[in-house]
């Protein structure tokens, strides 16, 4: 009987409607340094799945493989099916307008083998725009290790906005295979199936290392206007619909480690986690954050700090805790980041 090859990554690309990115998406990671991979496609029922579809025919052989949907599955069940055909050892989830540079793959397996003990490897991007053109990026300053036992990088994982973005992207990560099955991309949280994914990680006991590279670039579009299909995070109110869903799971669910509901249950957590983006908000609408399940008592402090609120505090507070992670190398992280972001709206006035 014929041994069926399985490859190291199984790189799973969830696909709605951009039928003009996806095969950039593809020749990326095929040009990659490394080879031993397999490429799942799985358009979710898009509008376009018949541009899609013919513009990936050229590719498809026994490792680039597409599942057309009939029904939208919307992104978090179309992840799940994804790895659920999965046979690699480690899975990336790369978005469809997403690139993956050169020298990834390999820099993922070197730091695996280098750091075998961790479930989730997270590395640093590019982010460009719908022209390609490169707008700045992210990436840890060095190797973190964010687990249940790791009380100070732990509770500011939970606490601190500078996670998961100032570091890394949430939807873009390498995870051993099997893990996704057992925890699955919560359904009922929006936009941010990624991030509860990652807090359920932890929850459950398993391990998290930042790898300290810029290894994709994410796209995000500028340009409102354009034919491009629009990233689902653009929309503010998307956000904050997520961060209520997700901090009532939390607040729910999350009883078995102990350390980990001490932090959920801090004023802390709900304050950084859930108020503070209600609050840097400039329009403040009750009767949304009543659809979103905010309950009475969060209600009420909104109502009465959002007339005092202190804009840019949070900003300061993020950058504060950078400095106290990563030092001297973190200051000058966001001094190269600031720089980068000022250089592309100075070309783009």
């Amino acid at each position: 009987m014929e041994t069926v090859h399985s490859p190291f990554f199984s790189i799973l690309i969830p696909s709605y409607n951009r039928p003009h990115f996806i095969t950039s998406c593809i020749d990326s990671i095929i040009n990659s340094d490394y080879q031993d991979y397999e490429i799942i496609i799985s358009d979710d029922n898009s509008p376009k799945v018949e541009e899609i579809q013919a513009n990936i025919k050229p590719y498809l052989n026994d490792n680039i493989h597409f599942f057309r949907q009939k029904d939208n599955l919307r992104e978090p069940g179309n992840k799940n099916f994804l790895v659920s055909k999965a046979i690699g050892q480690c899975n990336i989830i790369l978005g469809d307008d997403d690139l993956l540079l050169p020298n990834a793959l390999s820099k993922i397996k070197k730091h695996i083998d280098k750091y075998p003990g961790h479930d989730l490897y997270t590395f640093g991007y590019n982010v460009i725009d719908e022209k390609d053109k490169f707008i700045f990026a992210r990436q840890s300053p060095n190797q973190l290790t964010i687990n249940s036992d790791n009380q100070r990088i732990r509770n500011k994982f939970f606490t601190s906005s500078i996670f998961p973005f100032w570091l890394y992207h949430p939807s873009i990560f390498c995870c051993k295979n099997g893990i996704e099955k057992n925890i699955g991309y919560n359904t009922d949280v929006g936009i941010g199936e990624d991030i509860i994914f990652m807090f359920d990680l932890i929850n459950s006991g398993y391990s998290i290392s930042t790898i300290p590279d810029v290894l994709f670039s994410w796209r995000k579009i500028q340009d409102i206007n354009s034919n491009s299909q629009i990233n689902q995070s653009a929309d503010e109110w998307s956000n904050i619909y997520t961060r209520v869903k997700i901090f009532n799971i939390a607040k729910k669910e999350y009883n078995i480690n102990q350390n980990i509901k001490k932090i959920i249950d801090s004023q802390k957590f709900v304050k950084t986690f859930l108020y503070d983006a209600i609050l840097r908000k400039k329009d403040l609408n009750i009767t949304k954050l009543v659809e979103a399940g905010l309950k009475n008592d969060n209600l009420n402090y909104i109502k009465n700090n959002y007339k005092n609120k202190k804009q840019y505090w949070p900003y300061v507070i993020r950058a504060l805790d950078f400095i106290s992670i990563f030092g001297l190398m973190g200051f000058i992280e966001m001094c190269r980041v600031l720089s980068q972001r000022i250089k592309y709206k100075l070309m783009h006035i």
